[in-house]
């Protein structure tokens, strides 16, 4: 699924399967492991009444070494470049290096992401250079809580914002980016906001099992969990 959205990404430019790769990542790939990272679902149930649990292995054990070879190629996944420009399609706190046509940039990124929507970027490139930063602005930050219109958001998005060094930044919208065209010096910080409100989704009306069942976004699925006892739910997603 992962080299499938990268795939697309990278042939289409589009930020919506990068979308596709966080969702999964954040509600699909890390839901699964314990947090002793020992531990494994095969499948990710929404409920149990005690009779799920993740498990030390499986006869059919392909998740076990999928996850670990996933974790481990994440960073791949954070950036692309395209000539001299830059796409960051992850948030996550961490240092890279990036090489470019003509230039070698270090970024770092500062976050508490996805606990938290400010992130900061610090630019270092080896030289003073006009390049492009292309920013992806999540669906679920704007009005689309999935790039199609199986679901869609009860209210209007709050305004989320982008400086560079204190300033409001000067950028284009297009394909889910926020594209930022400067001449980028050492020490240039782009700082972001998006405002993690929790917001209600509604399912397309032609859903016909959804209509009146609205449903809460925040930015990962929590779990309610406790000991395993016969009169009460063992643990609910």
């Amino acid at each position: 699924m992962y080299i499938g959205t990268i795939a697309c990404f990278l042939a289409t430019g589009d930020a919506k399967y990068a979308d596709v790769l966080e969702r999964a990542l954040y509600n699909g790939v890390i839901s699964g492991v314990s947090l002793s990272g020992d531990k494994f679902f095969y499948d990710n149930p929404l409920e149990s009444m005690g009779q799920h649990g993740r498990q030390r292995w499986f006869g059919c054990a392909c998740c076990p070494g999928n996850i670990t070879r996933f974790m481990a190629s994440v960073p791949h996944y954070m950036y692309a470049t395209q000539s001299n420009d830059i796409y960051v399609n992850l948030y996550i706190q961490s240092k890279a290096d990036i090489e470019t046509n003509n230039n070698q940039v270090k970024l770092e990124q500062t976050t508490r992401y996805p606990w938290d929507g400010k992130i900061a970027i610090k630019v270092t490139p080896a030289n003073e250079h006009e390049f492009a930063m292309h920013l992806r602005i999540p669906g679920w930050a704007q009005d689309a809580p999935v790039p199609t219109d199986l679901y869609s958001f009860t209210d209007k998005a709050p305004q989320y914002t982008i400086t560079v060094n204190g300033k409001k930044a000067k950028m284009h919208i297009a394909d889910g980016y926020a594209t930022l065209l400067n001449r980028w010096k050492a020490g240039d910080v782009i700082e972001i906001n998006f405002p993690m409100n929790v917001r209600r989704i509604k399912a397309n009306d032609q859903v016909i099992d959804d209509k009146g069942k609205p449903g809460n976004r925040k930015r990962a699925c929590h779990v309610l969990s406790g000991r395993q006892r016969s009169d009460r739910q063992h643990g609910i997603q």
